[in-house]
């Protein structure tokens, strides 16, 4: 509430310049296109309910929704200044990643790219069977090195010290700052200025041997593990296969489109026969 009160006390304080820039026809034609492709992913479903539910419709549902949320207006400051709030900013950079992703999958239905963003989808399922394995790795040293240098702000928390293990298993180690001083170092005296809490490491033997261990198993052995998985899935998966597949994907969907026209065109001619039969039935009766 005292977000909203500020936003909207700041209405009056922007400027005219940023108002005759608030693109509001753009709005317009994101919310009619988005209303437009949302009654047609309404038809599909009324049309097969059952064959409707796929990653791919419900990416495109949720983009639809969460465009027209993004550029409605649900406040007096929305409305004069355009500014948004911050769900919808957040929201908008959502959208703005699945609208990529989307991009993607229509490319796929092309007979050049398809091949890449097909096998791309294939490693990524590859990668996702593994990463149930990857992740009991990085909660082990998630949680090891939260117990061994809590005291410093990127493994203070649980969480802090996940998101530094996967950081670190990527490369980004930062051995400088996360081991470079050890309470054995100060007690001898051997380092006096520039010393705080934070870049510590009350634990340095310790510390030292599961940092190695970290090196050896995640930066190596896991790291060249994924490449080999990645490389395993892309010599199963030759050059013919990939465009057979490609090919299948590309007659799928045309298959798809012509159901779904089909079942238009039978409905509309079943309403056209309908409306003939009662036609005659009054004219014949009359």
């Amino acid at each position: 509430m005292g977000k909203q009160i500020e936003l909207n006390s700041s209405c009056p304080k922007i400027s005219e310049d940023y108002i005759s820039r608030h693109p509001r026809n753009v709005a317009i034609v994101l919310t009619v296109f988005s209303v437009i492709q949302l009654i047609k992913e309404c038809i599909q479903f009324v049309q097969n309910p059952r064959g409707y539910i796929s990653y791919e419709n419900v990416l495109e549902v949720n983009l639809y929704v969460g465009t027209c949320l993004l550029v409605n207006d649900f406040t007096e400051c929305n409305r004069e200044i355009g500014m948004r709030e911050l769900w919808q900013w957040q929201l908008g950079a959502v959208v703005l990643f699945l609208s990529w992703v989307n991009l993607l999958l229509f490319i796929r239905k092309t007979a050049f790219y398809g091949i890449y963003v097909i096998l791309f989808i294939q490693v990524t399922k590859t990668f996702l069977k593994f990463s149930f394995v990857l992740l009991l790795f990085l909660c082990s040293f998630a949680l090891t090195f939260h117990v061994l240098l809590e005291n410093q702000i990127s493994f203070k928390t649980v969480g802090d010290s996940l998101i530094k293990n996967f950081v670190m298993m990527l490369g980004d180690t930062d051995y400088e700052s996360l081991l470079s001083l050890s309470l054995w170092q100060i007690f001898n005296s051997r380092i006096k200025d520039g010393v705080t809490h934070e870049n510590l490491v009350p634990y340095t033997e310790t510390t030292y041997l599961v940092f190695v261990v970290f090196l050896t198993m995640m930066n190596i052995l896991l790291m060249n593990l994924m490449v080999g998985l990645a490389r395993e899935k892309d010599e199963d998966m030759d050059s013919n296969q990939i465009r057979i597949e490609n090919s299948i994907t590309e007659l799928k969907d045309r298959m798809d489109m012509l159901s779904r026209q089909n079942a238009v065109l039978l409905k509309c001619l079943e309403d056209l026969g309908a409306s003939n039969q009662r036609t005659s039935t009054r004219l014949f009766n009359d």
